[in-house]
C-alpha cells in the first residue's frame, strides 16, 4: 500500500509531466502598504520580474521586464499611468503606477514558468493604486484580500514549493469591487541545496508512475 509521502511524489510527477500549470499552492503573509524601494525582497536566486509598465524598470537592483519570459499576465495591460504614488524613486513609481486588470466580474491567471519542482519560491506581488472599483483578492492556501489601494499600492509575500514546472496564482475583485488589479511580481528561488535522498525519493517516484501507467495500458488491453 502507497504510504502519503510516494503518494505526493507520484502527483508531482504526474503533474511535472501533464505539460499543463497547475494552481500554486502559496501561504501568503499580511499585505503592506508600499514605501520605498526597500520595499523588495530580494533573499534567496533571482528568478524573474515583471510589471505592467510599458518599458523595462530596473529598481533596488533587480530589472522589472514588461514582457518577461517567465511571468505571463492574465487579464488586460493598463496603457497609462493609473495612480499619483510618488514616494519611491522614478523608476518604483513606474511599476506602482500600471498593472494589468480583470474583466468586470471576472479573474485572470498570472502564470510562473521554467519552475524546478520540489524547490520553495518566494514570490512578491504589488498591487498598484487605481480607484475605488478595484479591490483584489489573490488565491492561494489561504486567499489574501489586497484592500482598496486608491491611496496606497500594497505588496504581499507568499511562498509555495512547486509542484509543477509551470504555476499560477488567481488574482479577481472581491466585496462588491467590479475588477482586480495586480502589478509587479517577482519570483526568487529559496530553496536550500536538496539532500541526496530527495532526488532519490524523485527518481523513485518517477519509476512507480511509469510503472502504474504501464499496468493501466495492460488492464485496458
Amino acid at each position: 500500500m502507497l504510504t502519503t509521502r510516494w503518494l505526493f511524489l507520484v502527483v508531482m510527477f504526474l503533474a511535472a509531466t501533464s505539460g499543463l500549470p497547475a494552481q500554486a499552492v502559496i501561504t501568503w503573509g499580511t499585505p503592506t502598504a508600499v514605501a520605498t524601494p526597500a520595499d523588495i525582497v530580494t533573499t534567496g536566486t533571482f528568478h524573474a520580474a515583471g510589471s505592467g509598465f510599458n518599458a523595462d524598470r530596473t529598481v533596488g537592483g533587480v530589472t522589472f521586464e514588461t514582457a518577461p519570459t517567465l511571468i505571463t499576465y492574465g487579464g488586460t495591460r493598463i496603457g497609462y499611468t493609473i495612480g499619483a504614488f510618488a514616494s519611491g524613486t522614478a523608476a518604483y513609481n513606474d511599476i506602482m503606477n500600471r498593472g494589468h486588470f480583470t474583466a468586470v466580474g471576472a479573474g485572470a491567471n498570472v502564470t510562473l514558468g521554467g519552475l524546478t519542482i520540489g524547490d520553495q519560491y518566494r514570490v512578491q506581488v504589488w498591487i498598484p493604486a487605481w480607484d475605488a472599483t478595484y479591490a483584489t483578492r489573490l488565491s492561494g492556501t489561504n486567499s489574501v484580500d489586497m484592500g482598496n489601494t486608491i491611496t496606497f499600492p500594497t505588496y504581499v509575500i507568499g511562498t509555495f514549493t512547486a509542484a509543477s514546472a509551470s504555476e499560477f496564482f488567481s488574482y479577481e475583485g472581491y466585496g462588491g469591487a467590479i475588477r482586480g488589479l495586480v502589478g509587479a511580481v517577482s519570483v526568487y528561488n529559496v530553496s536550500a541545496i536538496p539532500e541526496p535522498s530527495v532526488y532519490a525519493a524523485l527518481a523513485g517516484a518517477a519509476v512507480l508512475a511509469a510503472a502504474l501507467w504501464r499496468r493501466r495500458r495492460v488492464r485496458v488491453a
